[in-house]
């Protein structure tokens, strides 16, 4: 009887949580920074994210001897954003690899190998969990974002009934639950 009282529990838990959450139910709001804004182009890229993840945080510490004991605690120092990758669909005209090789060349100018200003490249953006209803449920910004790692697009023959995908890693300097 214990096991049906704890799946009932279960029940009414997820129940009074709104459902469970979905992991295709999501939305991606990029903006990209004024250099080379488009409002067109950036509801195009968040149609194309195939996958997008929230970021995860990690917090260091260190040994602190305790008093008079041989005994160690561990104390938290100082806490670590994790880098998070969005995977996009490719079109035929490249459009996304094309915006975000212009958007790294606005970090570091590949022919003068300059590096420009914070305010130049880093931009702002927020990722959704959404309901079934389209609803958002849980809304994180990440501040001062932007693209440190264009992956390589595998191309093969074996191939044909499959499409390109783009998989862009980011950093951003923190985050925060806006919802």
């Amino acid at each position: 009887m214990a096991d049906l009282d704890t799946i009932d529990n279960l029940k009414a838990t997820i129940g009074k949580r709104g459902g469970l959450a979905h992991q295709n139910r999501f939305s991606l709001v990029m903006t990209t920074p004024a250099a080379m804004q488009n409002n067109v182009a950036n509801q195009e890229i968040t149609l194309l994210c195939e996958t997008a993840s929230f970021p995860g945080r990690q917090i260091e510490t260190f040994e602190y001897p305790l008093l008079l004991s041989r005994n160690t605690v561990k104390m938290p120092n100082v806490y670590f954003n994790e880098d998070i990758a969005f995977n996009f669909i490719l079109t035929n005209d490249q459009y996304v690899r094309r915006l975000f090789d212009e958007w790294t060349n606005l970090v570091i100018d590949r022919e003068t190998y300059l590096l420009n200003y914070d305010d130049v490249f880093k931009t702002d953006m927020e990722i959704h969990h959404l309901n079934q209803k389209g609803e958002a449920t849980y809304k994180m910004k990440l501040l001062r974002s932007f693209p440190i790692t264009i992956n390589s697009v595998e191309l093969s023959n074996a191939s044909s009934n499959d499409y390109q995908r783009l998989s862009v890693t980011f950093t951003f300097e923190d985050f925060e639950t806006i919802l």
